[in-house]
C-alpha cells in the first residue's frame, strides 16, 4: 500500500498542489507516495478528520474554508499554528493529528524585511490567511496593521486576535472611503481574500487608483500568477509578489514536515506552472 496525502477544502478543483507534490515525490524517487485533492464541505469536516487515519492518510493540507475551524480537531498545534489559530498542514504520526501553519513561514521567507520593517500594512481579508499574514508581518517589523473586512463580527474577531498578539491595528470595511484613506497610509498591501482568483480573474479587491507608487503589494492568489491586482500595482510603480511564491514556499515546508527532508523546489515550481496552463486566463 502506498503513502497517501491530500488537500482538503471547498473548492479544491483549481488547486495545483497535487501537481507540485506528486512531481516532488517522483523527483525524489518516492514512487509509492501519492497526493490527491479531496473536496470537503463545512458540514463534512468533522467526519473527515475523524476518519482520516482510517483512510490511511499520513498528512494533508487544508485550504478555504477550514483553516481556523480545523484547529479544534487537532491533538496538538505547533507554535505557528497555535499563535495564528489556523492550520494549513496536518501530519498524522503515532495516532495523533499535529497541526502546522506553513503559511507563516512562507510569508516570512518571501517578503523582503527591508520593505516591511517600519511600515504600516493593509491586509485585505480577515480569515486564516490574514492571520498568518498578520503574524509574519509583525515578525518582519511591521509597526501597524489595518484589517479590511466585510462582516463586523469577523472584524471584531480579528481585533481580538491582534490585541492578543501585541499588534497595533485599525479596522476598516470594503468601502470606497475606507479603502482610499488607508491605502494612502500603507506602504504594504496584502490580499488575503480569494478575489481575483480563477475563473473571476477580472476582479480586484483594491482599485488601481488607490495603489501607492513604491509600495509593496503581495497577492496570495496564485491562479492566475499575475492577478489584476498585481498587474495594476506594477503599472502604478509598486513592487509586487505573487501567490505562487507563497504556494511554493509553504509546500516546501509541508513536504519537509511529512517526509523529513527538503524537496526539489524547482520541480515543484515547474509542476505548478504546468498545472496552471490548464486554465483559460480571462483578460
Amino acid at each position: 500500500m502506498g503513502v497517501l496525502y491530500c488537500l482538503i477544502g471547498d473548492p479544491v478543483e483549481h488547486s495545483v498542489s497535487p501537481h507540485m507534490f506528486n512531481a516532488a515525490f517522483k523527483k525524489m524517487g518516492l514512487d509509492d507516495h501519492l497526493y490527491v485533492p479531496f473536496r470537503v464541505g463545512r458540514k463534512e469536516l468533522r467526519s473527515f478528520v475523524s476518519s482520516s487515519q482510517l483512510m490511511g492518510l499520513k498528512g494533508y493540507n487544508v485550504t478555504i474554508p477550514h483553516k481556523i475551524t480545523i484547529t479544534k480537531f487537532m491533538d496538538r498545534l505547533e507554535r505557528d499554528a497555535r499563535e495564528v489559530g489556523a492550520v494549513n498542514t496536518v501530519k498524522i504520526a503515532g495516532g495523533k493529528l499535529i497541526g502546522f501553519n506553513t503559511d507563516v513561514i512562507a510569508i516570512r521567507r518571501i517578503l523582503p524585511r527591508k520593505l516591511v520593517r517600519g511600515s504600516t500594512a493593509m491586509i485585505l481579508g480577515v480569515g486564516g490567511a490574514a492571520r498568518a499574514a498578520a503574524i509574519a508581518l509583525r515578525d518582519l517589523g511591521c509597526i501597524k496593521q489595518v484589517y479590511v473586512g466585510r462582516r463586523p463580527v469577523r472584524l471584531r474577531e480579528m481585533s481580538r486576535f491582534a490585541t492578543l498578539h501585541g499588534i497595533d491595528y485599525a479596522t476598516a470595511r470594503f468601502r470606497t472611503a475606507d479603502l482610499r484613506r488607508y491605502a494612502e497610509l500603507c506602504g504594504v498591501v496584502v490580499n488575503a481574500t480569494p478575489v481575483g482568483m480563477y475563473p473571476r480573474t477580472s476582479t480586484t479587491p483594491l482599485p488601481a487608483d488607490y495603489i501607492r507608487k513604491g509600495s509593496l503589494v503581495f497577492d496570495m492568489v496564485y491562479n492566475p500568477p499575475l492577478t489584476r491586482l498585481l498587474g495594476d500595482a506594477r503599472r502604478r510603480g509598486a513592487r509586487i509578489i505573487g501567490g505562487l511564491e507563497m504556494l511554493i514556499a509553504q509546500a516546501v515546508e509541508a513536504y519537509r514536515i511529512w517526509v523529513g527532508r527538503m524537496p526539489d523546489d524547482t520541480a515543484m515550481r515547474e509542476a505548478a506552472l504546468r498545472g496552471l496552463r490548464r486554465f483559460r486566463i480571462e483578460r
